[in-house]
């Protein structure tokens, strides 16, 4: 009989662990869809079924997280690097929850380095770890970091190329963005090459920043930065320094 009973129990228990990653997988695909009331009870329901369902509570702190709840989010991020410490995405993920948070600074900051510490090669960790240095003040830290990323092959190399070469302009290193933004994919981005004509115009180029700009409107979809554009354009018009056609 006891062999018996033990097979029935572990047989439910296979059938509880199996529902509860089916809730863990429902879950995520509601939490991607903005459901985010009905995903938080499909990844509660996870949990009931199988309280070592991990991933479950992952999903908890994200849901948390997009409802706006930090602190709720904070608690159950926290409870994720308690039962996987090796996982870099919570602390990644709730380094940049706090790091909208000026007075969770040097919290936010030992998050993301926790999570470069175990992935050193992430370039996620790497984009978070250049925007907590720049909010440090240590731009020749973050320009390192930033170029790292644009260096290297991850899809996260247009983010870091467009952000350094920012960086770059701000800072009056217009040459240098301009390397920055003259690299293959960089050309093919309507955002580039209005940077890039922005570094021209700041120099009193007007015939490179024409080319930048007519690059940059045959790349753009009518929207916010063809408005943009043709402001400058309209401007520039006034002053007689283009002549529209």
């Amino acid at each position: 009989m006891w062999p018996l009973l033990l097979s029935v129990l572990i047989m439910l228990s296979e059938t509880d662990r199996l529902a509860a990653r089916l809730h863990m997988e429902t879950g995520a695909a509601l939490a991607g869809q903005g459901l985010l009331a009905q995903a938080r009870s499909a990844f509660s329901r996870a949990l009931d079924l199988n309280p070592d369902e991990h991933y479950a509570v992952l999903g908890l702190a994200r849901v948390s997280a997009l409802s706006g709840s930090i602190p709720l989010a904070s608690y159950w991020y926290g409870t994720f690097m308690e039962r996987v410490p090796g996982d870099y995405r919570a602390p990644l993920e709730l380094g940049l929850l706090l790091l909208e948070q000026p007075d969770s600074i040097l919290r936010c900051g030992e998050l993301i380095r926790l999570a470069l510490e175990l992935e050193p090669s992430r370039s996620d960790a790497q984009m978070a770890l250049a925007r907590l240095l720049l909010w440090e003040g240590d731009t020749t830290g973050a320009e390192t970091t930033l170029e790292l990323v644009v260096n290297g092959d991850s899809p996260h190399r247009v983010q870091a190329g467009m952000l350094l070469a920012t960086q770059y302009f701000n800072a009056g290193k217009n040459a240098l963005a301009r390397d920055v933004l003259s690299q293959h994919p960089f050309r093919e981005e309507p955002s580039a090459a209005w940077l890039a004509a922005r570094t021209h115009l700041a120099e009193g180029d007007y015939m490179r920043a024409m080319d930048c700009i007519n690059r940059c409107l045959s790349l753009s979809p009518p929207g916010d930065l063809a408005a943009s554009v043709g402001e400058v354009l309209d401007s520039l018009a006034r002053e007689g320094l283009f002549i529209p056609h």
